[in-house]
């Protein structure tokens, strides 16, 4: 009965969280699927997707739901049935508070709060080292047309301990002009901020009662002598530049706003005057002044709009608005001493949080528990507004110490949009990171990467001179996925409810650029290409692994994206899904693994990861894991090497070293020249496979020394992995990966003796020498493989405390003693005995030989 209760409890805590989720539980592995119920394709189409779904491997899917979703239990009926657990985008909204649909976390995660330092005013640290902190993204620099006045003050009492200062006596300007990005961009000058506010249409069309608010909180000391109530000391004019053919127009336009304590709308200005000064005056000197910019006048000003790709010609969005551009212009008018603190950027959503939070954080969780008891028990997890800018950073936090209550699993897609635009450190090769800056405001427990490195302007054979070096397909590697899968995996291993889910890229986007059919923002990987991607995450110990995207639609001309299956669109129509034969060959062959390697590296762990070439490594990192060195096998291609390594022991004391294989595809041109421009039919003409590479592993004094005879097993096929004059040789074709796990084995002829702890194969023909004992502990367990031989010759011993297998045609030849004290599988024929047996008075006392 106790057994029972027990059981009971573990599957009411299976169905709470995506550590724990009912397919998903060992280790996560999904994809991106976006079915809906409430679109017509997903509903005649979702039974089978969802099976493609489980032939593919997959144990979990992100889909979605709205208000208007017809039969969400169903939807998760048939995921838990192909063995599919759900992570839910749920986009359901409504401007009723009472509304279950108005606290669907998609909106609410799209609300924007920033606060801008205001004396960040160029490059130059504030405090050593900020320079190069890519959560200080923005300045309004000082240099810059309009230029501001003033300069930084220490200010103890400021919340960066340091002030916008600007004295008495100054010439008149502006303290806080335009923001923009804090580095220069790589084309020589600075960006405006873009992009980063997309507000969500809250209480559309009309936008009653919807603001964009705009704090400076600031000291004034030090007056002019002589000045009446009325005289102004600062001057407010919050502006944007318009965006037109895809370039800011050169001048901004004001925007009317207003002030909260009078309600009235202001034409373009507000003056901030000492009677003002002496109506706001706090304890400490500091006031905060609000000026709140209705949705309707960003309309009209034509800086905030559905538009989101600023082309007429497309579908605008029903869901979200972007805001263009937005400056806090502050006139300081020279009459008094300033010290400007910060600026806050808060939308109507974000407000309605912070200061609603009692009624927001019971809303929020009650509609998550409410998908959660509609599931069958396979909601994995909640997703959110989907790679969130910087204006969203912040929220998703908020919304995530919100649902900590209910236990259940929140992330979102995060990739770095400006990717080598702002130059923060040109001989370093650093730039504004948004994946750092992500981690830092929002502090995920899930932090999801989307790095797509497989893009039209890759160099497939060899790296370009000069600056486009990074092009060559296996530098882009390094600078794209390793340095941002390390930098991810580093964050998540600090605390030990952290995880790290890469998004790893499954699809391409054909295209016509010109006159030209052509892959225009990513390639489909081929097939070697595609399985790497997949195995690559596996050398950093992630906790599961998503990929974009399952499915996707295609006009006839095959125009749109391509990945496991398509669907022809054509006036509205949609067609049956197909199947992409290479996507859906990788992503079919390596799910299994992936899977398998995954659950187990989760039981390791993680050392660190490295690239290895046919020159080694000068790192320590092989020495951590019982290998006195390791490099690529010199072979034939365009380059060498590139076998991507991650070290990893478990709570043993036993080492793992996952490795995959990085060259993949060369590109062969033909009639074709460029690779951006090759059809996916035409793949395996141009872009042919790499032969194998051999990685070569040589084991350390310590690994001797601890495992007697080291060897590697690989747990997906159990293949072992023996040392051949001291170096252990493993082919892995293109794309491929192994998991190599060290475990004991056996020397074809022991002499002495020898003890085996945990797991131990051998294989061939073996030989335990005259005298030799070998002693199977009571926690090993030792395979001998299909075929193998082992004699224990006369006077030789065979000690079983442990386990003992023989697989199938494997034998044991007795000579000398086989003594049985713990578990020995294998046929009644396995075991041949060429001699009498004998027992003596200790035999009998402590263990009994095992009979022919």
């Amino acid at each position: 009965m106790k057994r029972k209760h027990v059981l009971i409890l573990s599957l009411l805590l299976l169905a709470l969280n995506l550590s724990a989720a009912k397919h998903s539980a060992t280790f996560p592995l999904g994809t991106y699927a976006n079915i809906r119920n409430s679109f017509p394709f997903f509903w005649e189409n979702r039974e089978e997707l969802f099976r493609h779904m489980e032939l593919l491997g997959y144990n979990a899917a992100i889909v979605e739901t709205d208000a208007k979703d017809p039969d969400l239990p169903g939807m998760f009926e048939i995921m838990d049935r192909h063995g599919l657990d759900a992570v839910m985008n749920d986009y359901s909204w409504s401007n009723d508070v009472k509304s279950s649909f108005h606290y669907a976390t998609s909106a609410l995660s799209s609300a924007n709060y920033n606060r801008f330092e205001a004396e960040f005013a160029g490059e130059a640290d504030i405090k050593p080292g900020d320079h190069y902190d890519s959560f200080y993204w923005y300045a309004s620099h000082k240099d810059q047309d309009p230029k501001r006045v003033g300069s930084v003050l220490a200010d103890p009492k400021a919340s960066y301990g340091h002030s916008w200062f600007v004295a008495r006596g100054e010439t008149p300007g502006y303290a806080y002009t335009d923001l923009k990005y804090r580095w220069m961009n790589k084309w020589g000058g600075y960006s405006r901020v873009g992009k980063a506010w997309w507000v969500y249409q809250t209480n559309a069309p009309s936008f009653k009662d919807q603001y964009f608010r705009i704090r400076y909180r600031f000291k004034i000391t030090n007056l002019q002598p002589g000045l009446t109530a009325a005289d102004t000391l600062l001057t407010f004019s919050p502006s944007g530049f318009q965006v037109e053919k895809g370039a800011y127009l050169k001048s901004p336009v004001g925007l009317k706003h207003q002030r909260p304590e009078t309600g009235s709308i202001v034409n373009q200005e507000t003056h901030f005057t000492v009677g003002d000064l002496k109506t706001t005056s706090t304890a400490d000197g500091y006031v905060t002044v609000e000026l709140k910019l209705p949705y309707t006048e960003l309309l009209a000003a034509k800086l905030l709009s559905p538009d989101l790709d600023n082309n007429p010609a497309t579908e605008q969005s029903y869901m979200v608005m972007k805001l263009e551009n937005l400056n806090p212009r502050l006139w300081w008018h020279g009459k008094c001493d300033l010290y400007l603190d910060y600026i806050e950027y808060e939308d109507q959503m974000h407000y309605n949080l912070v200061n609603q939070r009692e009624q927001y954080q019971a809303g929020i969780s009650k509609r998550v528990n409410d998908l959660n008891h509609m599931s069958k028990g396979n909601l994995a997890g909640i997703y959110t507004f989907d790679e969130p800018y910087q204006g969203q950073l912040q929220s998703y936090g908020l919304i995530e110490d919100m649902l900590k209550n209910t236990k259940i699993d929140i992330f979102t897609a995060t990739y770095d949009y400006t990717y080598r635009q702002m130059v923060i450190d040109k001989a370093k090769d650093l730039s504004y990171d948004h994946i750092e800056n992500f981690l830092k405001s929002a502090e995920p427990s899930i932090i999801a990467t989307d790095i797509y490195p497989i893009s039209p302007d890759l160099n497939w054979n060899e790296a370009p001179a000069g600056e486009d070096s990074y092009l060559f397909l296996q530098n882009t590697l390094d600078v794209k996925l390793h340095k941002e899968y390390y930098k991810a995996k580093l964050y998540a291993a600090k605390e030990p409810t952290r995880k790290f889910y890469p998004i790893v890229q499954t699809f391409g986007r054909w295209g016509v650029i010109g006159k030209d059919a052509q892959w225009t923002s990513w390639i489909r990987p081929p097939l070697a290409t595609q399985k790497m991607l997949n195995y690559f995450p596996l050398c950093y110990g992630v906790d599961g692994i998503f990929h974009y995207r399952v499915q996707s639609y295609q006009d006839e001309a095959e125009i749109g994206d391509h990945c496991a299956m398509t669907a022809l669109r054509s006036k509205g129509t949609y067609g049956k899904p197909r199947i992409d034969r290479i996507t859906y060959q990788a992503i079919q062959e390596t799910n299994p693994k992936v899977e398998l390697y995954g659950s187990i590296l989760k039981q390791y762990k993680w050392l660190d990861t490295e690239a290895i070439l046919s020159t080694g490594t000068k790192s320590k990192n092989p020495a951590k894991v019982g290998l006195a060195g390791l490099r690529v096998e010199r072979s034939k291609g365009l380059y060498e090497g590139y076998i991507q390594i991650g070290y990893f022991v478990n709570a043993n004391s036993e080492p793992a070293v996952m490795a995959v294989n990085r060259r993949t595809n060369y590109f062969q041109p033909g009639e074709i020249k460029d690779p951006k421009l090759v059809p996916p039919d035409r793949f395996e003409d141009y872009f042919p496979q790499a032969a194998p590479q051999t990685l070569l592993l040589e084991f350390s004094k310590e690994a001797n020394q601890n495992f007697g005879y080291p060897a590697y097993t690989d747990p997906a096929d159990g293949s072992l992995y023996l040392p051949v004059n001291g170096v252990i040789a493993v082919s892995i074709p293109a794309g491929e990966a192994r998991l190599l796990q060290m475990i004991s084995s056996l020397p074809e002829t022991l002499n002495g003796k020898m003890s085996i702890s945990g797991k131990a194969m051998a294989q061939g023909d073996l030989k335990l020498d005259k005298k030799a004992k070998l002693i199977l502990k009571e926690d090993s367990r030792l395979i001998l493989k299909p075929g193998s031989t082992l004699v224990i010759t006369e006077k030789a011993q065979l000690l079983v405390e442990g386990e003992l297998e023989l697989q199938p045609g494997a034998r044991i030849i007795v000579h000398g003693n086989l003594i049985d004290k713990g578990r020995i599988m294998a046929s009644e024929d396995a075991i041949i005995y060429q001699r009498p047996v004998k027992r003596g008075f200790w035999q009998k006392l402590f263990g009994k030989k095992t009979k022919p």
